[in-house]
Order: structure tokens, then C-alpha cells, then sequence
């Protein structure tokens, strides 16, 4: 049975070992308010259920190559539209898998970032 895009925020967090405690406030589009872009901002916010799903996954299985194209992508479609922490978040997990000196840890935590910032991405 599928779940629901609220059953499946709870998982993720619930995985990563996130509490209430951290950051739970909306993030919004800078473009939230201009009417030609609202299809294109829902449409985007339906796809990320899909990276987030993806993420998960390579992160569970160390699968760098997959944690790469996801957060590359990102990293240019969340300023494109007008998401900028996704941007800003995807960059760091890049960073994090091009530093020879980063560990295992550092990887999944920068990628457990991104979720996060992912689960809070909202619509007005």
C-alpha cells in the first residue's frame, strides 16, 4: 500500500532519529506569488516526493554515484524555483561526497539534511 505524503515525512524522520525538536518551519517559493509559476511550483513539489523516496534509499545503501545525480539536481532546480535552502542543502551534500576526507558519517548526515529540508518544502 502506498503512503501518504505526511505518513512518508514521518518515516523519514522517524529513520534519521529527528525529533520535534528540529527545524519544522515551511519553506516557501520565492515565486509563491507570481500566478504563471504555481503549476510549475506544484508540479515541482509532487516530484520531490520521488527524490525523497530516492535519497533514502542511496543513502541506505552508500550508493554515492545515485546521492550525486539527486543532489545535483536539486541543487539547480531549487534556485530555479526559487527554493533556495534545497539549493543550498544540495550543495553541501555535494561537497560532502567530493571531500576526500569525508566520512561515511559526514555523507549521511549532510544527505539527512537534505531531507529535512526537502520534508519542509510547502505551497501557500
Amino acid at each position: 500500500m502506498p503512503f501518504t505524503d505526511r505518513e512518508l515525512v514521518q518515516a523519514v524522520r522517524g529513520l534519521m532519529g529527528f525529533n520535534e525538536d528540529h527545524e519544522t518551519s515551511p519553506i516557501f517559493s520565492s515565486f509563491n506569488d507570481d500566478a504563471d509559476m504555481r503549476p510549475l511550483l506544484s508540479e515541482f513539489t509532487r516530484g520531490l516526493v520521488a527524490s525523497i523516496e530516492t535519497l533514502c534509499e542511496a543513502n541506505a545503501r552508500q550508493d554515492y554515484e545515485t546521492l550525486e545525480q539527486v543532489a545535483r539536481s536539486l541543487k539547480g532546480a531549487g534556485s530555479g524555483y526559487g527554493f533556495t535552502p534545497i539549493s543550498e542543502q544540495a550543495a553541501r551534500v555535494l561537497l560532502a561526497l567530493n571531500d576526500a576526507a569525508a566520512d561515511i558519517e559526514t555523507i549521511k548526515h549532510a544527505a539527512n539534511k537534505l531531507l529535512v529540508v526537502l520534508n519542509r518544502v510547502k505551497l501557500r
